[in-house]
């Protein structure tokens, strides 16, 4: 059992937890059969038969590596590959672990940047909804000048307050503040002046509001995006990152050049219709602004961070529409909901706003579907797409 196996690799040096696992496996944990089983192993080392075997995991990663040929019987469910030399083996091996080290290193680097632009993008957002409920203030203001203006003979001087009637709506009453070191008509003329000021500020706080909410939708994308990104798409969120302003490259340090950019998920639906889905912000501005035809299906999922899919060829049928927007639904930040809202619509009808950032667009002309994102079916899709083939027209 797995008292065994801690034991073997505890006391016996050069024995890994995998070739343990081999050693012990049916066995009935009984120590002769293990010896002889080890006895043998240490035989076929000395007369070289080394057939170098890695044991991936379902990121196709060496998670284990073992050095001859063995029944691998505890692994019977894992898939493995065979190596010409050790050193090879190693090799690959040593290259990932060093790739997953940096893509965590990494990884966390962005995400505390990520969240502290976030943090006070949202601090910012606060202030401004604050400033926005003032400038909706504006008419109130015009109103008290104008019942004010409109009753001055029955204001007395020095009152901090009069109540009157609202000529605007029969019946009702307004209580005005009053400044009691100025006159009935001086207040007026203050009201009226705050109107001006609050009714010309309300555009602009708008659309300064309108521009932080689209920031946050932006960075909540790009942690979203850093959560399901490899080493490569890291990098390239980093230099999106940089681009926008956002992170300061770093100086005096050569960055890697990419041997190639990343490439977006393809899919191929049950129907025969290519189905791309992009994995960060670059990829959806590839994929909806470069690849996709006019009259290409475009689906997102509904005020929430996620991937841009898109279905290659004029009106899909029904089918492929829902497990275009299955794809939609489970690679977005809704994966684990039911009845996620997708909205769809062709690539047409699709514009980037002005100063948009990445991955960012406007739409109309768009349908919702509502799903509920099944793994099973992803699979199947993962699957079809072994061999992709031209959409039908």
């Amino acid at each position: 059992g797995q008292n065994i196996t801690n034991t073997l690799v505890s006391n016996l040096q050069g024995i890994s937890p995998s070739i343990a696992r081999e050693l012990v496996c049916g066995t009935e944990n009984s120590l002769i059969k293990i010896w002889q089983k080890l006895q043998k192993l240490i035989c076929s080392f000395n007369a070289g038969q080394w057939e170098p075997t890695a044991l991936l995991d379902k990121n196709k990663k060496i998670t284990a590596f073992l050095p001859v040929k063995l029944s691998m019987s505890p692994y019977s469910n894992w898939k493995r590959i065979r190596f010409r030399e050790m050193s090879l083996l190693l090799d690959r091996y040593f290259l990932e672990r060093e790739e997953t080290e940096n893509k965590q290193q990494l990884l966390e680097q962005l995400r505390n940047k990520v969240n502290r632009i976030l943090t006070r993008s949202q601090k910012k957002e606060r202030q401004q909804q604050i400033e926005y409920q003032s400038a909706l203030n504006a008419d109130r203001y015009r109103l008290w000048g104008d019942i004010l203006l409109a009753n001055l003979s029955q204001i007395p001087k020095g009152a901090k307050e009069i109540t009157l009637p609202n000529f605007y709506r029969e019946g009702e009453k307004v209580t005005i503040p009053l400044d009691p070191s100025s006159s009935a008509a001086a207040n007026a003329q203050r009201y009226f002046r705050k109107y001006r000021k609050s009714k010309n500020s309300h555009a602009k706080i708008m659309a300064q509001l309108n521009q932080t909410k689209n920031e946050i939708n932006y960075l909540e994308s790009v942690l979203y995006n850093l959560e399901h990104a490899n080493l490569q798409e890291l990098q390239e969120i980093q230099e999106e990152l940089e681009r926008c302003g956002y992170i300061k490259k770093q100086r005096g340090k050569e960055k890697k050049q990419l041997s190639s950019s990343s490439s977006p998920l393809r899919f191929l639906s049950s129907e025969g219709y290519e189905i791309l889905v992009g994995k960060n912000n670059r990829q959806n501005e590839l994929l909806t602004f470069k690849l996709a035809s006019k009259h290409d299906i475009w689906l997102h999922v509904k005020d929430q961070p996620g991937s841009h899919v898109i279905i290659k060829g004029k009106n899909p049928p029904a089918k492929t529409l829902h497990e275009g927007a299955l794809l939609a639904a489970f690679y977005s930040k809704a994966a684990d909901s039911a009845n996620v809202p997708v909205d769809y619509t062709e690539v047409r009808h699709l514009r980037k706003p002005p100063g948009g950032k990445p991955g960012m667009v406007i739409y109309k002309n768009h349908h919702t579907l509502f799903v509920t994102p099944k793994t099973e079916i992803i699979k199947k899709l993962q699957a079809l797409s072994n061999n992709i083939i031209n959409p039908p027209q």
